[in-house]
């Protein structure tokens, strides 16, 4: 992280995390393109878990390119 002195320690993430509202899921279609939907998400440890059908759009994209960015509101 470039600004040291806004870095925060994987604790305080996880507190961040568990206040929001909601999160943006982002994540590449196999086309290349970036694809972002808004998810409710449900945490347990260090994973969250995320409601998805076994066939659309997001699971296209995480069959493709399972790394992702979650950014919570």
């Amino acid at each position: 992280m470039r600004r040291k002195d806004r870095e925060v320690s994987a604790e305080q993430a996880w507190e961040i995390v568990e206040r929001c509202s909601y999160g943006v899921l982002a994540m590449t279609k196999p086309d290349g393109t970036p694809y972002a939907v808004p998810v409710n998400f449900a945490r347990e440890g260090n994973c969250l878990y995320i409601h998805c059908a076994q066939a659309g759009e997001k699971t296209d994209c995480l069959n493709h390119q399972p790394q992702v960015c979650v950014t919570c509101v």
